[in-house]
C-alpha cells in the first residue's frame, strides 16, 4: 500500500518520483482545494491526473474538513466520511499539527510508548481551545 499526502499537487511536480507514484497509485483522495481553478493547478489537475474540467470545479468547490473527492480508475465519487475527533487530530497535516508531531516523535519515541496518544491528546486540546474562543 502507497500512502501521500500534499497539501497542494504543485509540491509533487517537483519530485524525481511523482511519475512512478502518479502511474501506481490505483485509487486517489482530493481534499478540497479553492485554488484549483488557478490557471496552474487547474492544469496539473487536468494534464497530470487525467481530471475532466467538472471533477476540478468539484474539488474547488468542495467544503474543507467535510468533502473529499476519490477517483479510481473511471469512477469517480464526492464524499463526506464522519471521523470522530481523535481520528481528526491524528490526520492533522497543517503546520502546526506537523511541529506539534516532531516535537512528541522526538521527545517520546522509542522511550516513552504514550507519546503518539500524548500527541493526540495535545492536538484535542488546541482543537477545544479553538472551539472555545
Amino acid at each position: 500500500s502507497l500512502w501521500m499526502d500534499t497539501q497542494s499537487p504543485d509540491e509533487l511536480m517537483v519530485s524525481g518520483v511523482f511519475g512512478s507514484m502518479r502511474d501506481n497509485i490505483k485509487t486517489v483522495v482530493y481534499a478540497p482545494n479553492k485554488k484549483a481553478k488557478s490557471a496552474s493547478l487547474y492544469k496539473i489537475y487536468a494534464t497530470e491526473f487525467g481530471l475532466s474540467d467538472s471533477q476540478i470545479m468539484r474539488i474547488a468547490d468542495a467544503q474543507a474538513q467535510r468533502d473529499y473527492f476519490i477517483k479510481q480508475d473511471d469512477l469517480s465519487r464526492m464524499v463526506q466520511p464522519c471521523f470522530d475527533k481523535e481520528t481528526i487530530a491524528m490526520l492533522g497535516s497543517d503546520r502546526r499539527a506537523q511541529v506539534t508531531f516532531d516535537r512528541h516523535y522526538r521527545n517520546g519515541h522509542p522511550e516513552h510508548p504514550n507519546w503518539k496518544q500524548n500527541y493526540v491528546n495535545e492536538m484535542l486540546n488546541k482543537a477545544h481551545a479553538r472551539e472555545v474562543v
